[in-house]
């Protein structure tokens, strides 16, 4: 639950289980009852946590930001040297 992106869980929730998981986690009544509610928590406090905290500062952005301008550059540089009208697409060397 805590690696779930900022926001994605809004109340409702879906799960699945391994097969060979489930005979042991839900065959007796004190296990089963015991996942079950530790799942609600885990789910109930993570939902919490999405709906009210304010979106955390990604560590990456500013390195991302100057990466993506630096990637515009070339291209930018590509286009301004086309030498022709859309439909002809002949660039100049």
């Amino acid at each position: 639950m805590e690696a779930l992106p900022h926001g994605s869980l809004g109340g409702s929730f879906r799960m699945t289980e391994q097969g060979e998981t489930i005979s042991q986690k839900y065959s007796h009544l004190g296990s089963a009852t015991y996942q079950v509610e530790t799942l609600t928590a885990s789910v109930s406090a993570a939902t919490a946590k999405h709906r009210h905290a304010s979106k955390p500062a990604d560590p990456c952005r500013e390195i991302l930001d100057r990466l993506a301008g630096w990637s515009i550059e070339p291209t930018a540089a590509c286009c301004m040297h086309r030498t022709s009208s859309p439909s002809t697409a002949s660039y100049a060397n």
